[in-house]
């Protein structure tokens, strides 16, 4: 589930507004998106292991907005990541990566933006639809950055919020409030009994250094902890830490790590495309590496 990659920026600011500091808005991972060649993007699709032991599974195409995108999906107990090939997100080519942080807060979001309104930060917004028998509904809400504090094609950053329409279709099937808006719920129905990944717990994705910039300011407005390393930066969320790396080079991510619900035996390797490999162990971890050739 992904906003259009051209609306998917969203500023968040904290600071002094008539005196008061308002806490932060309290953002967690809700998923990652990496665009891959199209030969480790064939290696994941036909992995019977990825699909039947390592998590959740889905390739889906997804219609919203007069927008298409088809992919693979793999999910955890609470965040999920997509992958893509070529031609998969309409106007993406490998080495493009995007970051969706959720609210789980309703309306959290909307009554932060009046804040960021008075402090002319400049941002976009988008209402992302769905639709299922009854016809369209709200998805999700989704904000970006857009100005000056907006990033190059190669890299995505978004804020989405699970509408209450949402969760109202939801609360037919676990029975919850119309008002948890946490994430495991919207993504229950994809796990799989006895998968392996547990969480995607850190990413290292390479971004041209402007890029890197732009979401570091981005985040540290949100009152995410921003830790600089040279041209690069650590971003910690809760139960969630992304490494950003200069792109000397050519873009995209360098590295996914899970935690796992249980131990793989034996401590296989798995090899997807000519440079990804994906280890487990030792314990109860996993690291799924990419290198650009």
């Amino acid at each position: 589930m992904k906003p259009c990659r051209h609306a998917l920026w969203f500023l968040l600011a904290t600071g002094s507004i008539a005196g008061q500091t308002p806490a932060p808005l309290r953002l967690l991972l809700n998923h990652v998106y990496l665009v891959l060649d199209s030969a480790t993007y064939h290696d994941i699709g036909a992995s019977p292991f990825l699909s039947s032991q390592f998590a959740g599974h889905e390739v889906r195409t997804t219609e919203s907005g007069g927008l298409k995108w088809s992919g693979t999906y793999f999910y955890g107990r609470h965040t999920y990541f997509e992958v893509f090939g070529p031609g998969g997100l309409p106007g993406s080519q490998p080495g493009d990566v995007g970051i969706g942080l959720a609210s789980e807060a309703p309306g959290g979001i909307r009554s932060r933006m009046q804040r960021f309104e008075a402090r002319h930060f400049p941002f976009d917004t988008l209402t992302r639809m769905k639709s299922d028998s009854s016809g369209a509904f709200p998805w999700f809400l989704s904000w970006r950055a857009s100005g000056p504090d907006l990033p190059s094609d190669r890299t995505a950053l978004w804020v989405m919020e699970y509408s209450a329409a949402m969760a109202q279709r939801v609360s037919q099937r676990d029975s919850l409030p119309d008002s948890d808006r946490s994430r495991d719920r919207f993504i229950a129905t994809h796990r799989m009994r006895d998968q392996l990944m547990a969480e995607l717990v850190a990413a290292t994705f390479a971004l041209p250094v402007d890029d890197i910039a732009k979401v570091s300011r981005t985040l540290d407005r949100a009152g995410v902890r921003v830790i600089p390393e040279g041209d690069g930066a650590v971003i910690q969320l809760e139960g969630f830490t992304l490494h950003l790396v200069p792109a000397w080079d050519r873009p995209g991510v360098r590295k996914l790590e899970f935690s796992l619900n249980r131990q793989a035996l034996a401590n296989p390797t798995y090899r997807f495309g000519p440079s990804s490999r994906l280890r487990f162990g030792p314990g109860r971890i996993a690291v799924w590496e990419f290198s650009l050739k």
